[in-house]
């Protein structure tokens, strides 16, 4: 009898044993999966994390007073994409930086900033995104003239398939961050979402040997 409570005691511990290993080593145990479930529920991009926004090279971008506001107008754009979306960067003319703004979608092809003039601004660069393309959203994350604070970085080095950045401190709502990228190949926005620190890093295409690279953040 006493041979039989041993062999029980025995056969349970090493259940008792193997269930704990398991637990520690399973990479779907139930705790686990939890949390991995829970982080990616929490985060909801309105673009695909690293999605590049391309320059529009092809339209010649003018800008004016009108309104009260800056009014900017991109030829051609209604002839080529009906469903585009725009974002543009802005360089102050008085050396006061620069920011990023969005302007939607227009049949006309003109844009209103609001808060800023033609005087104000020296140099606009225009990116775009497709609603209806894959990957992408179908509705605008933001608001027209919505603007983008310019964030400061310490540096940066360009290590042929991917950039690594030490920006200045985040603001303590911050919502998404945005990259521009400065090359002799051609520009580009790329979206990199919400990163965990100043200190991050992200992919990039080699072709695109960078120059210079500016940062705007989305504050809610």
């Amino acid at each position: 009898m006493k041979n039989l409570i041993y062999a029980a005691a025995a056969l349970m511990s090493v259940v008792f044993l193997s269930a704990c290993s398991n637990t520690d080593q399973d990479p779907i145990s139930p705790n686990i999966s939890q949390i991995e479930k829970g982080n990616i529920l929490e985060i909801s991009y309105p673009f695909n994390l690293h999605q590049t926004f391309p320059e529009l090279n092809t339209s010649q971008v003018t800008w004016q007073d009108e309104r009260g506001s800056l009014m900017i107008t991109v030829n051609e754009i209604t002839k080529t994409r009906s469903n585009r979306y725009l974002f543009a960067t802005l360089e102050s003319a008085s050396n006061k930086g620069i920011v990023m703004t969005y302007l939607g979608n227009s049949k006309s092809g003109r844009y209103y900033v609001n808060g800023l003039g033609a005087n104000d601004v020296n140099k606009i660069n225009v990116y775009y995104y497709d609603a209806t393309s894959n990957g992408t959203v179908s509705v605008p994350p933001y608001s027209e003239s919505d603007l983008f604070k310019n964030l400061g970085i310490k540096g940066w080095s360009d290590g042929g398939s991917g950039v690594k950045i030490k920006s200045f401190p985040f603001p303590a709502s911050i919502d998404h961050l945005f990259a521009q990228l400065i090359s002799s190949e051609g520009n580009q926005l790329i979206f990199l979402g919400k990163p965990r620190s100043e200190d991050f890093d992200f992919p990039k295409s080699e072709k695109i040997r960078v120059k210079d690279i500016k940062l705007f953040t989305y504050v809610k």
